[in-house]
């Protein structure tokens, strides 16, 4: 079974659905190069400096269904 760190690596740059609150463009998955940490960030970064934590219940749609959603204890 994939875990939802797996897919969030997949998805690292790729286009999320949802939308910058602060200037309306497309929110990016991306990873916190300090702490590895996945987030949601503004696609026309660096203009704009907006991010937000992934959702739940898009980490859930990730995997498919929401029974499948594990996250990694690394």
């Amino acid at each position: 079974m994939t875990s939802i760190r797996e897919e969030l690596l997949k998805r690292i740059g790729h286009k999320s659905p949802r939308s910058c609150q602060d200037c309306g463009a497309t929110l990016r998955y991306r990873q916190n190069r300090e702490n590895l940490t996945f987030f949601l960030g503004c696609g026309r970064w660096p203009e704009c400096h907006y991010t937000e934590e992934i959702p739940e219940s898009l980490k859930m749609s990730l995997m498919g269904q929401k029974g499948l959603f594990m996250e990694d204890q690394e």
